[in-house]
């Protein structure tokens, strides 16, 4: 096992350490899902954000 100067974590064949992406991606879904709460309550959102483009587009 080698393990690089200066570094907390072991290289295992030189590929990068999973963790870190693996908790930002959990903690940014976590994020997206209590905004809506629902699928019900995303596709309101979908369907505002998509009467708003409409209106600017009109313009």
């Amino acid at each position: 096992m080698n393990i690089l100067k200066g570094s907390r974590f072991p290289a295992t064949n030189n590929q990068p350490n999973m963790k870190p992406i693996a908790l930002l991606l959990a903690a940014a879904a976590a994020l997206l899902l209590s905004a809506c709460q629902t699928m019900q309550g995303l596709g309101r959102d979908m369907q505002r954000a998509g009467g708003s483009i409409e209106n600017r587009a009109a313009r």
